[in-house]
């Protein structure tokens, strides 16, 4: 009986040491591939309002499609945009906004809805155009994507004199959130 001492298994055992290492690497790349994040100015305020995006996917995920609201360097401006946009302790639902969520996949009609977005989840920051924005997140929807070309655009639907003035968003990214 032999545990590794001879010849065969220590052949054995690099060789299944290589298989690890090569699975690690891979697990490893595969983590740093390239992932969407799109942020585009839209706004909300208007009809017929939208921001595009073109971006390849790569892998099969989740993604996405959110408007950013961007906060304002006033404190009282802040609380009369919490009230707005939703969300807080109580989970308000705030003004809503309707949107025309139209995406092809490879040139063909992959989806086409009109959502009516409330309320905040989550708050973000980014930076756009050398700019650092602090934002609270309003989704509009999760897919998931496979792999191929997209084009995305968002639509308002509606006149909301509510949100004029408001310096908002749309995001088109990967999202697979840690739990």
């Amino acid at each position: 009986m032999s545990f590794g001492g001879g010849k065969g298994g220590s052949g054995r055992a690099l060789l299944m040491v290589k298989r690890i290492f090569i699975v690690f690497v891979y697990v490893l790349l595969m983590g740093c591939s390239h992932k969407v994040l799109i942020v585009r100015p839209i706004d909300v305020s208007l009809s017929g309002h939208s921001a595009v995006a073109r971006f390849s996917v790569e892998e099969n995920g989740n993604y996405r499609f959110a408007l950013l609201f961007v906060w304002s360097k006033s404190i009282t401006e802040n609380e009369a945009r919490r009230k707005l946009w939703g969300g807080g302790v109580y989970n308000e639902k705030g003004v809503p906004i309707p949107i025309r969520l139209r995406i092809l996949k490879d040139d063909v009609l992959f989806f086409d809805e009109h959502i009516l977005t409330s309320g905040i989840n989550s708050g973000q920051a980014f930076e756009y155009e050398g700019d650092y924005k602090s934002t609270q997140v309003r989704d509009i929807k999760y897919l998931e994507l496979s792999p191929g070309e997209y084009s995305v655009e968002a639509i308002t639907l509606e006149e909301i004199e509510a949100f004029r003035g408001t310096e908002s968003y749309v995001e088109f990214s990967y999202y697979n959130p840690k739990i």
